[in-house]
């Protein structure tokens, strides 16, 4: 034993996860359960969960995802450098660091781990990021509980023999180009990036305070909605409270009212979010150039 510390957030957020799920489970009534707590989950139940892994290299909140599972009684892990790392002179670290040499990682950028309980997953996941791809493949080679898929900084997707089991195939939209030959659209090269993070309300009193509702849109000059970027809510009931989204946006969301999903990414920061708007309209089509409102 030395003096060097030990971070044991990642073991204890899985232990937890495990916990909460084993308990609510246990309670009357209760035949399915999904617990996520920071892009880690656990699944309990017969019922399946889709889960979308996010892209390392297009991580915002309601980017494209780089592929999707389909899970039954089991947890789902993802550890990367992309959401919690240090940019130095222009160039990016990790926040993970391999003990054998002191230095960040930087070969995996992201590892989602499938395993039967959210501790295991979480702990392989993290050692990962820090392992090369063979020692990965020798760790998990005698095991047919685990699977992984991971990222390297190059692109590269490596996954597990068992990670087809679980991968369910998803066609990418098309972009629709519907204007007129007349109008010019949206370049395809830019792409608007909208940060935001979330205050932490106390009451005066120190009674407990309604969890904050989350509503990003986009509307064109003409103040037509043309993008929900973001509507982030707990229950259908409290959304009228989101007056100026629900003004425009509301009578369309009961409509289509089809967004919800899990979603296994590396920890971000507590409260910090980011969301990108492409260009394009709820139905995937390129607007036309011109100028636009982001509230």
């Amino acid at each position: 034993m030395d003096d060097t510390p030990l971070a044991l957030n990642s073991f204890a957020k899985s232990y937890i996860i495990n916990k909460a799920a084993e308990k609510a489970f246990t309670s009357a009534g209760i035949e399915n359960v999904v617990v996520n707590i920071g892009g880690d989950m656990v699944v309990k139940g017969s019922n399946t969960e889709r889960i979308q892994i996010a892209n390392p290299k297009a991580d915002a909140e309601n980017d494209a995802a780089l592929t999707t599972i389909q899970v039954s009684d089991m947890a789902v892990a993802t550890s990367g450098n992309y959401r919690r790392g240090y940019n130095v002179n222009g160039k990016w670290y990790s926040h993970i660091v391999d003990p054998r040499t002191g230095n960040p990682v930087s070969e995996i950028i992201s590892a989602t781990v499938i395993a039967a309980n959210a501790s295991e997953a979480g702990a392989l996941a993290t050692s990962f990021n820090v392992l090369s791809v063979n020692e990965i493949e020798k760790l998990v080679a005698a095991r047919n509980d685990v699977a992984y898929l991971l990222v390297t900084k190059n692109g590269e997707e490596i996954r597990s023999k068992d990670w087809t089991k679980y991968e369910v195939k998803t066609e990418k939209p098309k972009v629709a180009l519907t204007s007129s030959k007349a109008d010019k659209l949206w370049n395809t090269k830019f792409e608007l990036l909208v940060n935001l993070e979330l205050a932490n309300i106390e009451s005066a009193d120190g009674r407990r305070t309604r969890r904050p509702f989350v509503a990003v849109w986009v509307e064109d000059a003409a103040k037509k909605p043309v993008r929900n970027l973001a509507i982030w809510y707990n229950k259908p009931r409290w959304l009228p409270d989101l007056k100026s989204w629900n003004r425009t946006n509301g009578e369309e969301f009961k409509k289509e009212n089809s967004v919800l999903s899990s979603t296994s990414s590396a920890t971000r920061g507590p409260g910090k979010y980011s969301l990108s708007w492409d260009g394009k309209d709820d139905a995937g089509n390129l607007v036309k150039a011109g100028s636009y409102t982001v509230y």
